[in-house]
């Protein structure tokens, strides 16, 4: 479990490298990442995960949107000195969608969703 200051918290269950569930809880609720989505997610580097919002509310929950990132991938992954990186987002008290974040040029990237 990541805990953030805002009080959200974001629980990953994981089996051997693979991620297996998701979960993004708020004192609103726990909303959960699709099994389909979560089984694209390995090698998760958690000492990068990050809880971001729109910054118009001092919570993520009271936000219109939010998003956990964190980078994803062994070494061997770097592409250009750089991993690529997941962005999970809630909007309207849910999971709505995930983005992969992948590293094509020096300083450029490109997102395809989960």
């Amino acid at each position: 479990m990541v805990a953030f200051e805002t009080g959200e918290a974001v629980t990953f269950t994981v089996a051997g490298a693979t991620v297996v569930a998701v979960s993004f809880r708020t004192s609103d609720g726990t909303f959960s990442v699709s099994e389909r989505d979560c089984a694209k997610l390995h090698d998760v580097r958690f000492e990068t995960v990050s809880l971001l919002w729109d910054g118009l509310e001092k919570r993520a929950v009271d936000s219109k949107y939010a998003y956990v990132q964190f980078d994803m991938g062994r070494d061997s992954a770097r592409a250009y000195g750089e991993l690529p990186y997941v962005q999970l987002f809630f909007e309207g008290g849910r999971y709505s969608h995930g983005v992969l974040v992948t590293p094509i040029a020096k300083g450029g990237w490109q997102d395809t969703d989960l």
